[in-house]
């Protein structure tokens, strides 16, 4: 079964991302009248989540979850660990989960995903001199090496 072809459930976590690529579509940030930047990360309704993952189990679709962006879907992981214990605690352990990340979270996230996810896709844009070009962190300092020590664990 082709990566095309496969019948999963598929989340947009949040708008919210722990990086600033200088090529982002996603707008998160508004000013209001005084100047003040207001965030708008949204983030999906635990509720909407549970009602597709009933319906998604009640419909004999295989169950097969995968968590990616608009934003960085770590940045919740609150919320990633939700919707599989509650899909596992509706389906037995026969849920598998996938995620697409950008790869730049802490030791305890990475070892969470290692455990609970059976495909990881992370972005890359190539050798760290390209990479860190692109893929900052709200400091302005690329994320390249994070990725790196992420990628060894």
């Amino acid at each position: 079964m082709g990566h095309c072809r496969k019948r999963m459930l598929s989340f947009f976590i949040t708008t919210g991302c722990n990086l600033a690529c200088d090529y982002c579509y996603v707008d998160n940030d508004t000013i209001d009248e005084q100047g003040r930047v207001i965030r708008k990360n949204q983030t999906i309704d635990l509720e909407f989540a549970y009602d597709a993952i009933d319906y998604f189990l009640n419909n004999g679709v295989p169950s097969h979850l995968r968590f990616f962006g608009p934003g960085e879907p770590t940045v919740r992981i609150d919320v990633i660990k939700a919707i599989i214990d509650y899909a596992k605690s509706k389906s037995g352990l026969n849920v598998t989960t996938e995620l697409q990340t950008n790869g730049a979270f802490s030791k305890d996230v990475v070892e969470y995903l290692a455990e609970e996810m059976d495909i990881i896709w992370i972005s890359s844009d190539g050798l760290p001199i390209h990479h860190d070009a692109h893929r900052k962190d709200k400091t302005g300092k690329g994320s390249s090496r994070l990725i790196e020590k992420i990628l060894h664990i």
